[in-house]
């Protein structure tokens, strides 16, 4: 369902994401639907620059993601098989980054 990052991600919901997290425990406990936590952990990896930005900066593929922080904190990444540098939210959204199924 969420994976191997379970604690951190409920405890980014439980943080920045209390509503979405309830309609996913909900939907998962009426509904017997794990899939409910996908919007959960979508944020979860799309948001990491904003509520964890050292994870990124520090991760174990970091030589790999290119990671820079601009003056403004804003993290970009340049990994392989991405066209171009961009913003971290950009590359998770374009499925650079982020969780992998």
């Amino acid at each position: 369902m969420v994976g191997p990052n379970a604690q951190a991600i409920f405890d980014y919901a439980n943080q920045h994401q209390p509503a979405m997290l309830k309609d996913a425990i909900s939907r998962h406990v009426q509904q017997e639907d794990g899939r409910a936590y996908a919007a959960v952990v979508a944020s979860f990896w799309q948001d990491l620059d904003k509520h964890n930005p050292e994870a990124i900066m520090t991760a174990r593929n970091a030589a790999q993601l290119k990671p820079m922080r601009d003056r403004s904190g804003n993290i970009t990444v340049h990994a392989p098989g991405m066209p171009t540098r961009m913003s971290w939210a950009s590359a998770v959204r374009a499925g650079f980054v982020g969780k992998r199924s």
